[in-house]
């Protein structure tokens, strides 16, 4: 769940069983709140920190493995959700969020029908071959653990027959849009990376076009201080390349590669604009 996040524009299709996507950042439905036990909260505290103690740093932690909250960033993969409806240990409410957090940011209606959460309940099936008979590989209902080969089946006949017959279309990344960068997020025409990649997040919005790049940055969590470094791909501009930051020139260059600009931080604006010659 988090890597169609970071990685928007490289999965055609993505699938999970009983995800994950937040460990605890929201105090309510957060997993260390909502079906950790207390082994998973003592594994939590020593890699990321106890989030019951108001501590600004820790809040940050949690909010760069938020997946929730940047599911907005794809609306592209064809993503499907599988939980249990009475799953105890990662509720279902991690896949709820997803999609509801993504659907809530939506430009236009029906942007993010990409995302199907598939609510597991003993006793129903669905008849992919419409014979009428409900089969064991037809079950929609997907216990903790790892998947028999009809549990299996009865979750990728939703998606990977027309995965491997290619009709499951490439992400294209939208030329202008806006991210909720948990930590770092990769495109394939840039990449940003914040902090140390576990400790912030942030808002991105970025227009790329072949005369001109734009990218705004704004620090969402606690630290505004975080410095984060930008990668963006020139493969598609031509001649010498004019660097702005904040409407000042900080640098040129010959088009063609991949420039690098750190540190951007908390309230810049980065522009690559293409120089056009008489």
């Amino acid at each position: 769940m988090s890597a169609l996040t970071k990685f928007p524009d490289y999965f055609r299709v993505g699938a999970a069983f009983f995800g994950m996507s937040d460990y605890g950042y929201d105090s309510v439905n957060g997993w260390y709140f909502d079906g950790a036990s207390s082994s998973h909260q003592a594994i939590m505290n020593a890699d990321i920190g106890n989030p019951t103690l108001g501590i600004p740093d820790i809040e940050d932690k949690y909010a760069a493995r938020a997946s929730n909250l940047a599911s907005k960033n794809n609306p592209y993969s064809e993503i499907h959700l599988f939980v249990n409806r009475d799953e105890p240990t990662c509720p279902m409410i991690n896949d709820i969020t997803y999609q509801d957090n993504a659907v809530a940011n939506a430009s236009f209606e029906g942007e993010f029908d990409n995302i199907t959460v598939h609510i597991g309940t003993s006793g129903v099936y669905e008849d992919f071959n419409h014979n009428g008979i409900n089969e064991a590989n037809e079950a929609q209902y997907w216990p903790h653990g790892d998947p028999s080969s009809n549990v299996q089946q009865a979750a990728e006949a939703w998606y990977l027959d027309r995965l491997l017959a290619g009709q499951i279309p490439q992400p294209v990344l939208n030329a202008s849009d806006e991210l909720y960068v948990a930590g770092y997020v990769k495109t394939r025409a840039f990449s940003l990376w914040l902090g140390n990649g576990q400790n912030a997040a942030a808002q991105l919005n970025y227009t790329i076009a072949s005369d001109k790049k734009e990218f705004s940055i704004t620090i969402l969590t606690n630290n505004k201080t975080i410095e984060s470094t930008i990668n963006i791909d020139t493969s598609d501009m031509e001649g010498r390349i004019s660097v702005r930051v904040n409407d000042t020139i900080v640098d040129e260059f010959d088009s063609g590669g991949l420039f690098t600009y750190s540190p951007f931080c908390h309230g810049d604006t980065l522009e690559l604009v293409a120089i056009l010659s008489n």
